[in-house]
């Protein structure tokens, strides 16, 4: 007997799984799952004025309709131009996490919807983004983004 099979035995008995414990049931995996960082240790980079950044990432989320876009949308064609953002064009909102660095950083962007159309979730992408806007209605805006 070994694996979870023991483990769910020892626990059925009482016996507290502890640290000791699982280095006796999995010697090869225990020590290295301790000192491998989490795969979802993730970090929001939020824009600031001025800003540009352009990488690989993986498309982590790409929707068409937030709340964020449903505010852009409501917004006039002067808002509009003061964001920087291109009047009489729809946005979608698209989650790029870059995983060269640790922690991996991510980044949620405004997408124009002609850029949107060709993409889809899961997938890495070359993308150049900027910070557009200020404050609390600073963003980043995606102006190249293609399928790798």
């Amino acid at each position: 007997m070994g694996g979870w099979t023991a483990v769910n035995k020892l626990r059925r008995m009482g016996i507290p799984i502890t640290d000791t414990v699982m280095d006796k049931v999995f010697p090869e995996t225990s020590k290295v799952s301790r000192d491998v960082r989490p795969a979802d240790d993730i970090k929001r980079v939020a824009p600031e004025p001025g800003q540009t950044r352009e990488f690989l990432a993986v498309l982590r989320e790409l929707e068409e309709r937030t709340r964020r876009t449903a505010a852009i949308e409501s917004l006039p064609e002067m808002g509009k131009k003061l964001l920087g953002l291109d009047v009489g064009v729809s946005y979608s909102q698209v989650t790029l996490v870059r995983n060269d660095r640790q922690p991996n950083e991510s980044y949620t962007a405004l997408v124009p919807e002609p850029l949107a159309r060709s993409l889809r979730r899961n997938v890495i992408v070359a993308a150049k983004i900027a910070a557009q806007g200020q404050g609390d209605q600073a963003c980043w805006v995606v102006s190249h983004i293609e399928i790798v």
